[in-house]
């Protein structure tokens, strides 16, 4: 019974996660490219 409530939580800490780091990858990629088109 434990294990139920606490998986639910486990996914959306992994889909959160996720979504951060796909978000700091393309932030990075975009200040990456607009750093090599100013040099």
């Amino acid at each position: 019974m434990f294990c139920s409530h606490i998986k639910p939580l486990q996914f959306g800490t992994d889909l959160f996660l996720a979504r951060i780091s796909e978000n700091w990858r393309s932030q990075f990629v975009v200040t990456f490219s607009l750093f090599s088109a100013w040099e």
